[in-house]
């Protein structure tokens, strides 16, 4: 029973503690008000809808109604006005996959605050003021209601503790005491608010692995706010739902601009349209560029020198004249920040460290004292640190809290790499003469700053830097251009398009040779990104006998760099009728991405001409869509009403709509819903159109679709009701689902809208119709597992009764709907579960618990595991529940099953992967000794390998490098053990790398570390002068689902590892990912009951994607895909992929995703009993329910037709050649559903006596299955 907050905490010391930080919040934001204009600055904000989102808490927002927030931006970091969210880049170009909405920040995180939000942006782009904001909200809510959790703000770049030591501090901070019990009580009931800033800034990787372990065991069903630079730098702690601050577009820059600068506007919007432009999309430094106008009437040339500009008139500006009066910004304070900013960039590890023990940043302080020839001692260098930190340049923290050693550090990391860059810069053009400061070596560069990701940024500082320094700018580039070009042809022109202008044309030569092919230059004058550069691109761009693809990839680099001059180019590339179709298609679609308002008339003009065919048109449409110009609107309207039109152009152009948001289409999408006659998948986009747009006059045309006859259609409109989410919408569809008249369907998608809704109204509704007991039986059902999978913790009562129900298949939904609840209170009737008489319900209870992460089961879950009498899915599914939770007591249990010889394998494999998981050192040993054993199976030895780098030990890397000095160690095995040293990262394990990988793909793998291993000098010789290696071919193999890759390609590895040839001329790896009846456990049984109970489509998105996140969609896991491959390619010409079952669709969907990448190497594909138009098996009600790529995988599904079509429209066939193999005996994958799915006539297809389950079996190296393999491999 859940507790009160007064059974914890005494009244007055709750109250006392929240008014003590609602006076801190007020504090911290006073400091951010620098510019005294009350101007109303409205950012659009963009919610994505995430693979692994909740669709049941979606909700819409008013678009006319933005808090006015008067306050403006202070320098020290974000601004305070109306900040914004953003979708991830790249989703926009996915159909039905990602619904926008209008958010406040603020609104945004309390909506998502339930199931844990990640609050991911720019530097300077408003999460720290947005999570300041939200606390002071939620602290203000829990003062007047003690039902409010108490929210906590933990600042993590100080946390050097436990995450319970934090959190203590954090109250005490606020004059909070609370002991141990009862900070155990106020996690255990769920009462606190964790608003956690700053997880990139974490100080360490053990720490991070901690606190993401306490997320995921103690918060999993509290309430959780996080935020993050970049979800790449510290991960995301597991949070699958992820806010992205949206970036300031054109037009707000101008209207910003012309409120904050007036006078010096139209100069300083002209200077922003060059280099600096990328500097003006986070209202931050936007600000910091109007200030710097204001006082001289321009803007720097780059980003380095406006910081430099910045700081040098820094003293000067009013506010700091007042505070501090005489006190001048002297060269030994910049002397002292410069060399800081270098020491604390450069201090050991592969993470920049943002703070400095304050003890260390006086001796510098201290030596920059003594070579000016002043008062040195400790007092004199403490006394300087103290006036800086008055002009807010540094912040000494952890002064407040005895348990945290006082350290200092600057108001924002950007300002740390900007003094650091000029150390930097100081250190290349010295000569080590007296006063200056130490030379840096070519060596030293290359291994210590050129090597390491982190110095990135500070690199990039300091060639903008040189711009003003004529004098070193050539030799300084001369040396970094060198030695990238050397390493790192990418970096190199990154770097290169920072350098002076005049000198960029020099190193061009030398960027083309370093490039190694005409396809990468290209892709490395993208990402130089300077007019020189299109203009280079242009040069080559002319040539007609340019092949196809290199054209693409042209093209695409004009969008990298995204400046008037390609945009011009591209408009021009758009414009000849002469042009290869698929380049102009490529133009239109870059020419959404970049935005341009000036590209509007041209598109308008591709989409009007029926001349360029349906596959431009349709492109058209979206790009408008994209930049969202309301001029688009009447000729997109005009096409929805031209019967002759294409089907794909009105879809596009529907689409397109929706994204644009214009009421002045309302109406005439309204009247293609109602028309009975146009086509289903017209009419869905429609409805999700109308959804998109939110206008209220769609209320009743949508609800009177929930009836149709169509379930796409129906769906939709579901779907576009949850959007608009209106008082109107929540009115419409509580009448149908209280009139019972009405159809029963009807009634069961209102309750569904109002699930996807989500607001109290809603859950209020659907609580009535619960408690109702004349109301029909199945919509009471129906209601409870709605507010069961939105995780509302009223539908437990109803729920329960489920678990007694005498169907297996309806306990284990109610086991899967306790899962979702995923709170304190579902966990003794899951533990009930774990004895239920059906496997399928006990292993759906031990995911669903390992889901909570609750540590009060690991005995039961323990017990599950020993119990030799229990069913295997039911002993890997607690397994996997124990490594979920995390607790140390399951690490002996486990440690005995990894052992265990006796063992089923696949157990096994999950032993080991959980003892990874707990991270717990105590597992070290055994699993050394299973890695190193001979005589153990392959796919044991890589796991247990695997989990030696997941826990991170430097104890194992003596072991790990004996077995890579194994010259008898398979590929796989290698591989496995190199990603564990990569993991592990410590300078004894790199080392060992570079010394014992016997080639350098292997070195390669361990990119994953953040860090670029190149190899020794003593080595480049062997890989010609651009330092690549002989180039090899790269041969991916993906499992199909329920299945892994030991088990599916074990017969396929031991033949490769037996063949010379192969071996030699080849690098073969394995791509696992997620999947198998995950989410339920052993669930295989038909759910009879959910037949007439929910419509399938919405079951599909609140189980899937809610029960198991961690169960991806097929998108997903081709995007997994390209991540690894982009780990592996190196050293690889081309790719062949191999894939059985689903595992080819995951092939298909990244080729086609990557088709047009400038970087695609992607050269044959062979498929084995793959459902490329879709399987009847995925049809199953049990298996679509269970597993939402099954779903994925049915005849009609969505994922298929638009793969299918894609793949015919970008003829992929031309570039990829593709095998199909197909079993005649194959029930599972037919040979009409394997080999008539793009409408080809492909020859390369082969028939074997084989059924969907032995296909890809091969005793000998002889077996056709095989056979076939290793022919397509080595033929050209």
């Amino acid at each position: 029973m859940d507790r009160s907050i007064h059974d914890i905490l005494e009244p007055e010391a709750r109250q006392r503690y929240l008014t003590n930080l609602i006076a801190h919040c007020n504090k911290e934001l006073e400091h951010f008000v620098s510019i005294d204009i009350s101007h109303e600055l409205k950012v659009r904000t963009v919610v994505p809808e995430s693979r692994h989102s909740k669709p049941g808490q979606q909700e819409s927002s008013d678009w006319n109604e933005t808090p006015e927030w008067n306050e403006s931006p202070d320098w020290n970091e974000s601004p305070d006005w109306n900040e914004s969210l953003r979708s991830e880049e790249g989703l926009a170009q996915l159909p039905n996959q990602q619904r926008t909405e209008t958010l406040d920040v603020i609104e945004g995180l309390q909506k998502f605050a339930l199931e844990h939000v990640l609050l991911s942006g720019r530097p300077g782009s408003g999460k720290s003021i947005a999570l300041l904001k939200f606390t002071l909200k939620s602290a203000t809510a829990a003062l007047a209601d003690a039902a409010q959790p108490l929210p906590v703000l933990l600042i993590l770049r100080g946390l050097r503790e436990t995450a319970e030591a934090e959190i203590s501090a954090a109250l005490m901070r606020f004059k909070l005491d609370v002991n141990e019990g009862q900070l155990k009580q106020l996690l255990l009931y769920d009462r606190l608010l964790i608003i956690a800033d700053g997880i990139n800034e974490i100080p360490s990787a053990d720490t991070r692995s901690d606190f993401e372990k306490f997320v995921r065991n103690k918060l999993s069903s509290a309430s959780f706010v996080a935020s993050t630079r970049d979800i790449q730098l510290g991960g995301n702690l597991g949070i699958q739902k992820q806010l992205t601050m949206q970036t300031l577009n054109p037009e707000q820059v101008e209207d910003f601009v012309k409120q904050y600068a007036p006078a010096a506007a139209d100069t300083l919007l002209n200077d922003l349209k060059g280099r600096m432009a990328e500097l003006t999309k986070t209202p931050l430094f936007l600000a910091m560029l109007c200030q710097h106008a204001q006082v001289k009437g321009t803007a720097p040339e780059n980003a380095g020198l406006f910081f430099r500009e910045y700081i040098t008139g820094y003293d000067k500006q009013k506010r700091y004249k007042e505070q501090i009066g005489h006190i001048q910004f002297g060269s030994e304070w910049r002397a002292f920040l410069t060399e800081l900013g270098y020491v604390m960039l450069a201090l050991p590890g592969r993470d920049i460290k943002l703070q400095l023990p304050l003890a260390d940043a006086r001796i510098v302080a201290c030596r920059v004292l003594k070579e000016a020839d002043k008062s040195h001692d400790g007092s004199a260098g403490e006394s300087m640190i103290t006036e800086i930190c008055n002009f807010h340049l540094l912040v000494k923290v952890g002064s407040d809290v005895e348990s945290i050693t006082e350290s200092l550090e600057f108001s924002h990391h950007l300002f740390q790499e900007y003094f650091a860059s000029e150390f930097l810069l100081a250190r290349l053009s010295s000569k080590g003469e007296p006063g200056q400061a130490k030379p840096i070596d070519d060596n030293e560069l290359k291994w210590h700053h050129l090597n390491l990701l982190k110095w990135t940024e500070c690199l990039l500082l300091t060639m903008d830097l040189l711009e003003k320094e004529p004098e070193h700018a050539r030799i300084v580039s001369d040396r970094v251009v060198n030695l990238t070009s050397e390493l790192d042809s990418v970096l190199c022109s990154k770097l290169l398009g920072r350098a002076p202008t005049g000198l960029q044309e020099t190193y061009l030569p030398q960027l083309e040779a370093a490039s190694g092919s005409k396809k990468q230059y290209i892709v490395n004058l993208g990402q130089l990104a300077s007019d020189k550069a299109a203009e280079t691109l242009l040069d080559l761009f002319r040539d007609k006998e340019l092949e196809s693809d290199l054209r693409w990839s042209a093209v695409d680099a004009f969008g990298s760099i995204g400046s008037e001059m390609a945009v011009d180019i591209l408009l021009q590339v758009l414009s000849d009728k002469h042009e290869n179709s698929s380049v102009r298609n490529r133009a239109v679609l870059t020419l959404g991405r970049i935005g341009s308002d000036r590209s509007v008339d041209t598109l308008l003009q591709t989409f009007r001409d029926k001349d360029v065919g349906e596959w431009v048109r349709s492109s058209a449409a979206e790009a408008l869509g994209s930049i969202g110009s309301d001029r688009a609107v009447d000729d997109l309207i005009a096409v929805l009403r031209d019967s002759d039109e294409y089907k794909s152009v009105p879809n596009s152009a529907a689409k397109a709509l929706g994204s644009i948001g214009s009421d002045m289409a309302v109406d005439d999408l309204i009247a293609v819903l109602k028309n009975n006659n146009v086509d289903e998948r017209l009419r869905s986009s429609v409805a999700l159109a109308l959804g998109n747009i939110g206008n209220d006059r769609a209320v009743d045309s949508l609800m009177q679709t929930l009836n149709d006859s169509h379930e796409s259609v129906r769906s939709s409109a579901t779907e576009a009701l949850g959007n608009i989410g209106s008082n109107k919408a929540v009115d419409s569809t509580q009448q149908v689902l209280r009139d019972k008249h009405e159809v029963v369907i009807a009634r069961q998608h209102s309750a569904i809208v109002l699930g996807c809704i989500g607001n109290d109204r809603a859950f209020d509704t659907l609580l009535q119709v619960v408690n109702d007991v004349d109301m029909d039986e199945v919509l009471r059902t129906t209601a409870a597992l709605i507010l069961g999978f939105n995780g509302s913790e009223l539908a437990v009562p109803n729920v329960l009764d489920l678990l007694r129900d005498n169907l297996e298949s309806v306990r284990s939904l109610a086991v899967l709907c306790l899962g979702c609840i995923a709170s304190n209170r579902t966990v003794d009737p899951l533990l009930q579960a774990l004895s239920d008489s059906h496997e399928s319900v006990r292993s759906s209870a031990a995911e669903a618990l390992g889901s909570i992460g609750n540590e009060m089961a690991v005995p039961d879950l323990n017990y599950l595991t020993r119990d030799k009498h229990e069913y295997k899915s039911v002993r890997i599914s607690a397994a996997e529940a124990l490594g979920s939770i995390g607790n140390e007591m399951a690490v002996p249990d486990l440690i005995y099953l990894a052992r265990d010889k006796h063992e089923y394998k696949s157990v096994r494999i999950s032993a080991a992967k959980a003892l990874g998981s707990i991270g717990n050192e105590m597992a070290v040993p055994d699993l050394i000794y299973l890695t190193k054993d001979k005589n153990e199976e392959t796919s044991v030895r890589w796991s247990a390998a695997l989990a030696l780098g997941s826990i991170g030990s430097d104890r194992a890397v003596d072991d790990l490098l004996a077995v890579l000095r194994d010259n008898d160690v398979g590929e796989w095995l290698r591989s496995s053990v190199v990603l564990a040293l990569g993991n592990i990262g410590s300078d004894s394990a790199l080392a060992g790398l570079l010394e014992h990988a016997p080639d350098e793909r292997h070195a390669i793998t361990a990119a994953q570390t953040k860090v670029k291993l190149y190899r020794i000098p003593e080595q480049a010789a062997e890989y010609g002068e651009a330092g690549n290696a002989s180039a090899i071919t790269l041969v991916i193999f993906i499992h199909g689902m329920i299945s892994q890759s030991d088990e599916v390609w074990a017969d396929f590895i031991s033949h490769i590892n037996d063949n010379a040839t192969l071996e030699e001329s080849f690098r073969f790896e394995t791509y696992d990912y997620p999947t198998g009846l995950a989410g339920v456990g052993g669930l295989v049984y038909p759910l009879r009951l959910l037949g007439t109970l929910l419509p399938w489509p919405w079951l599909r998105k609140q189980i899937a994607s809610k029960f198991h996140a961690r169960l991806p969609f097929i998108e997903d896991i081709a995007d997994g895909l390209h991540q690894r491959i982009e780990d592996w390619i190196a050293d690889a010409d081309d790719i062949v992929l191999v894939g059985y079952s689903m595992g080819g669709i995951v092939a298909r969907q990244y080729i086609l995703d990557r088709f047009n990448d400038p970087n695609f190497r992607v050269a044959k594909l062979i498929m084995y009993a793959t459902p490329n138009n879709g399987s009847h098996l995925a049809r199953l009600p049990w298996l679509s329910l269970i597993n939402r790529q099954g779903w994925q995988l049915s005849c009609n599904s969505i994922l298929l037709k638009l793969l299918n079509r894609g793949w015919k429209n970008n003829n992929v066939e031309s570039r990829v050649r593709t095998m199909n193999v197909y079993g005649g005996q194959d029930l599972v994958v037919t040979e009409k559903s394997a080999l008539q799915y793009w409408g080809n006539d492909s020859p390369y297809r082969t028939l074997l006596d084989r059924d969907h389950w032995d296909i890809v079996l091969a005793k000998t190296a002889e077996d056709d299955s095989f056979l076939i393999l290793k022919k397509f491999l080595l033929e050209n």
